[in-house]
């Protein structure tokens, strides 16, 4: 099984240096906010999570 999931991992599912596709997440208060509503920034996600 870790074999598999490692092999599976070796390849990035889209090329370095590519544009991000867009998508739409709500925010804290629930309003959905859009990848594009931020064109020409620099954006950073950080989708960690503490279980």
């Amino acid at each position: 099984m870790t074999l598999l999931l490692l092999l599976a991992c070796t390849e990035p599912t889209m090329p370095v240096g590519s544009d991000a596709p867009d998508f739409t997440l709500p925010d804290a208060q629930g309003n959905p906010v859009s990848l594009h509503d931020f064109s020409g920034d620099v954006i950073l996600l950080d989708l960690s999570a503490f279980w």
